[in-house]
């Protein structure tokens, strides 16, 4: 089963520290990244002066369960522009009051695009 949770637009940016901000449907959250495979969305805490824009476009955040080839989570994507989209899997949803931070993953998979057409 693939149920649409949320759909909307996003706004990705980046702070004058290097502090990347995802921004979903008006809610702000704090991308970090180590380097490693895995990457962290948090709440933000306090206001950020926006030094660039990395990307802007629409968004669908799905749930899956049981569904052949996809792994039992939330799915995040981003469309990139001109039918582009990218594909993040995030194991525990997004950030809550009781899980502050979460991982995001990127992935191949994708739900809004057929297969082949990305």
């Amino acid at each position: 089963m693939i149920r649409l949770l949320q759909a909307g637009k996003y706004r990705l940016a980046e702070t004058k520290d290097k502090t990347k901000v995802l921004i979903l449907a008006g809610r702000g959250l704090s991308w970090h990244s180590d380097g490693k495979k895995r990457d962290e969305l948090s709440f933000l805490r306090k206001s950020h002066t926006i030094a660039q824009n990395l990307g802007h476009g629409f968004f669908r955040l799905y749930e899956v369960k049981n569904e052949p080839g996809l792994p039992g989570q939330q799915h995040l994507e981003l469309c990139k522009g001109q039918g582009k989209w990218q594909g993040y899997v995030l194991p525990v949803g997004l950030p809550t009051d009781d899980k502050k931070h979460v991982s995001i993953i990127p992935t191949a998979e994708l739900i809004s695009v057929p297969k082949g057409r990305n």
